[in-house]
């Protein structure tokens, strides 16, 4: 589900979980860095407001049924809520929820605190590659079948040059 209400969050900036809160995306204005001369633009980011109202966005219960196209009303209701739960659940059990491409919202004793992608580096998956580099090699290093590529574009050029020649004469 949570890839559908990501999509919901970046088609609408607002997405509202029944008894969870409400995430929304606002642009984070501009600001020089310390270490730099250099201004940063705005960019846009995940911003979480808690809240435990629990009245139900109609667009986002449309918006689930048309893109999962599943279910009645009632049941993607409920659906919601059991999502919300088992966010509670996670924060209750291991004091974090992990909400993939959001963030991590935790909970703190003040109650939920939401930390955007950018602070997720310790959440992300380690990849393990199976190719060895070895020391010395140089990874520039071109393949045997890419030496006669200036080749292939000198004649490319000539055959498109001889396209134009003949189309305009």
């Amino acid at each position: 589900m949570v890839p559908y209400l990501y999509k919901y969050l970046l088609l609408n900036n607002q997405l509202r979980i029944p008894g969870l809160g409400s995430f929304f995306i606002k642009l984070k204005s501009a600001h020089y860095p310390d270490d730099s001369p250099l201004l940063n633009g705005p960019v846009p980011a995940i911003y979480f407001l808690e809240n435990q109202a629990e009245d139900i966005d109609g667009r986002l219960v449309d918006y689930l049924l048309a893109e999962m196209g599943e279910g009645e009303y009632a049941l993607m209701v409920e659906r919601l809520k059991d999502f919300s739960g088992e966010m509670h659940a996670a924060m209750n059990t291991s004091g974090k929820a992990i909400l993939p491409g959001m963030g991590v919202l935790n909970k703190t004793a003040t109650g939920i605190l939401f930390n955007s992608l950018v602070d997720m580096a310790g959440y992300l998956p380690i990849l393990d590659s199976s190719a060895k580099y070895e020391a010395g090699s140089d990874l520039n290093a071109l393949e045997p079948g890419d030496k006669y590529w200036k080749t292939a574009a000198i004649i490319l050029w000539i055959i498109g040059l001889g396209a134009l020649i003949y189309y305009y004469v």
